[in-house]
C-alpha cells in the first residue's frame, strides 16, 4: 500500500488499498462500486477531488483513451499509452495489408 501523509479517512484509504489490489486501468464508476461495496457511501464529487489529490502528489496517473472517459492507474502503469499505440499501428498496417500480419 503506498504510503500517504493525509487525512486518512475511511474512503481515502479504501481508494489506496483499492489501487494496491488492482492491475489495470479504472474509472471513477468502477471506484464507487468498490467504496459502495465496502458499505461506504462516498459521492463522485469526494472520489474525483481524493482522486485530484493523488495525481497531484503522483500517486497515480491519469490515462486518457480519447472516448471522453478518464482512467487512472498506478505509476507503475505508465507504459499503456505506449502500448496502446503499438497497438493501434499494427491494427491499422494489418488493414492496409488485407488482414495478413504485419
Amino acid at each position: 500500500m503506498v504510503q500517504l501523509s493525509f487525512k486518512k479517512t475511511p474512503a481515502r484509504l479504501a481508494i489506496n488499498e483499492f489501487f494496491s489490489s488492482v492491475n489495470t486501468p479504472v474509472d471513477v464508476e468502477q471506484i464507487v462500486q468498490h467504496l459502495r461495496s465496502q458499505k461506504l457511501e462516498t459521492n463522485k464529487v469526494t472520489v474525483y477531488r481524493i482522486l485530484d489529490f493523488l495525481f497531484k502528489n503522483r500517486i497515480i496517473n491519469r490515462v486518457e483513451f480519447g472516448e471522453g472517459k478518464n482512467t487512472v492507474t498506478l505509476k507503475e502503469a505508465r507504459n499503456i499509452y505506449g502500448m496502446q499505440m503499438a497497438r493501434a499501428t499494427f491494427e491499422g498496417t494489418r488493414s492496409l495489408l488485407n488482414n495478413n500480419r504485419p
